[in-house]
């Protein structure tokens, strides 16, 4: 049975009507007899023609129990009949959060149907329990556009709010692709934090290093030495609840690794996220086992738009170090034991003990290196 807003307000006018004598929900034999040659209000209530009080009773419950309404009648043929209960259909609820969707950002449930059905809370003023919203609940936060839909606040009976519906990011076959979600990301990632970041989601299986989706470094320098702050990273490619309760067990795996650890979700801020309570759930979460949040925003294209730094955390000690000359092996660096800065093996880039020999400066460690392979050459004879 197709139904709209207006047809459904139409039929609770239509009680009003027939209704008349005290509003009290119950038809009376006398309150048809009154009404029973209006045409329309029939159409409305019925369907069709009514041929008496006994018939129009049976006509009424088969046609308005559809739309679920539920009818006590009474015994005896010309006993009246008392409403008891409304259970709107979900549809109901996908109509209304449609008509309202472009204009009304959160609010109550109860309201909005005052504004969108004025003559069922008319009908049902002295009696609101009659009516279940159960199934126009339902309905209403099925209603999706553009990505975004209603949630009801936890807590807070039928206050809903707008958010965006769950995000999940897909590669050219379908699927769920992380890896080339963290592809995508990489550059803007190493902006949103001003550090280096290396994607290590191609050689899983490997050492530590290998465990994170990336892993980062920043150095650090002061006036006597460098130092290597170091970032993991765990990315997933869904906001999805069970996503983000893995990425969070992950990356606080990964803390005695690095000086900061940080989960990278897609549409995972409170505006962007699909249900503004577990947000500020994670959030506190995230805050009390020191992880930091990093989303991804898109787009209606499922473009990627921004991406930026949620929830920042302090910095913590790295009792695993063994990372420190991981990375800088993979980076060709090394820490040097004369200067006290990172440098690069290729060119001594960074080095701040050069000496100018020849118009050309040189590295003082190269300097001594090469040094002391020429006396031990000469020592074992190689030079002479």
């Amino acid at each position: 049975m197709k139904i709209s807003l207006k047809d459904i307000d139409d039929i609770f006018l239509a009680l009003i009507e027939l209704d008349s004598d005290k509003q009290d929900y119950h038809l009376s034999m006398k309150e048809y007899v009154a009404c029973s040659d209006k045409e329309q209000l029939m159409y409305t209530l019925i369907g069709k023609k009514s041929e008496s009080w006994q018939s129009f009773k049976s006509d009424l419950v088969s046609y308005l129990s559809r739309l679920g309404f539920e009818w006590k009648p009474s015994q005896g043929q010309g006993g009246p009949m008392r409403l008891t209960k409304v259970y709107l259909p979900s549809a109901i609820g996908t109509l209304l959060a449609k008509k309202i969707f472009d204009t009304v950002s959160e609010g109550e449930l109860t309201e909005a149907l005052s504004t969108i059905l004025p003559n069922m809370v008319k009908y049902l003023k002295n009696d609101p329990s009659i009516l279940n919203l159960s199934g126009v609940r339902d309905g209403f936060k099925d209603f999706v556009s553009n990505n975004s839909t209603y949630k009801f606040k936890r807590g807070k009976g039928n206050y809903f709010y707008k958010t965006k519906n769950e995000f999940a990011y897909y590669g050219p076959d379908g699927k769920q692709d992380e890896l080339g979600l963290g592809n995508l990301i990489l550059e803007k990632l190493e902006k949103c934090l001003s550090i280096e970041i290396r994607h290590s989601q191609f050689e899983r299986g490997g050492g530590k290093l290998q465990n994170y989706d990336f892993v980062g470094y920043k150095i650090l320098s002061d006036i006597n030495f460098d130092n290597l702050e170091i970032y993991t990273f765990e990315l997933k490619a869904s906001n999805t609840i069970d996503s983000i309760t893995k990425a969070i067990s992950q990356a606080i795996n990964y803390k005695a690794f690095s000086n900061y650890a940080y989960i990278v979700i897609p549409m995972f801020d409170y505006e962007l996220f699909h249900d503004k309570d577990r947000f500020e759930t994670f959030k506190q979460l995230c805050h009390e086992n020191e992880i930091g949040i990093i989303t991804i925003e898109f787009n209606e294209s499922s473009q990627i738009k921004e991406v930026y730094e949620v929830t920042s955390i302090a910095k913590r000690e790295l009792h695993e170090k063994a990372i420190i000359f991981e990375i800088l092996e993979n980076e060709d660096l090394e820490a040097c034991p004369l200067c006290k800065r990172i440098v690069s093996r290729k060119d001594r880039g960074n080095c701040s003990w050069l000496l100018n020999i020849n118009n050309d400066s040189k590295c003082m460690k190269d300097l001594i290196d090469n040094s002391v392979s020429k006396i031990t050459l000469n020592t074992l004879g190689f030079l002479q």
